[in-house]
């Protein structure tokens, strides 16, 4: 019986590594589709584990920043065609790739519905870890908040 709680211990730290390593180099990816999938792997490491719930603000404020950048909240004429950011590369191998698989159709996120994805990860959140979930929400600076409750179509 120790030797599982160690290695529940040992995989709650490895996961809490896991997404503070990512959150500190999330930045730097530029391409939305893989800016969607780190947006829903987070969330699902929260939802996962209470290691990660003192992350929950960190994990909202990229989130918050994906789904502004995807600009769901768009005419449905337009979600089968996401926008790329600004930021995102123009040239290079990676990139010429990614538009050819991107053109193909063959990236199912690509056509993902985010926001439906990311609010249902963030209750299953909620409903995993309870109390210990809604101490830290009612911990984020009130601004986070609202642009959360915005973001993910929240009315309370």
């Amino acid at each position: 019986a120790r030797a599982h709680a160690h290695a529940g211990s040992a995989a709650s730290a490895t996961l809490r590594c896991f997404v503070e390593t990512f959150l500190h180099c999330s930045d730097s990816v530029l391409i939305s589709t893989q800016r969607k999938l780190a947006a829903i792997s987070l969330l699902t490491a929260l939802s996962l584990d209470a290691s990660v719930v003192d992350l929950v603000g960190e994990i909202l404020s990229y989130c918050v920043s994906v789904i502004a950048e995807t600009a769901e909240t768009v005419s449905p004429s337009k979600r089968s065609h996401p926008q790329r950011p600004p930021a995102q590369l123009a040239a290079s191998e990676h990139a010429i790739f990614h538009r050819r698989a991107e053109a193909c159709a063959l990236d199912p996120l690509v056509g993902a519905p985010l926001l439906h994805v990311l609010q249902s990860t963030l209750l299953r959140a909620k409903h995993a870890h309870g109390a210990a979930f809604e101490a830290q929400m009612a911990a984020i600076d009130p601004t986070l908040l609202e642009q959360v409750k915005d973001a993910f179509d929240f009315t309370a």
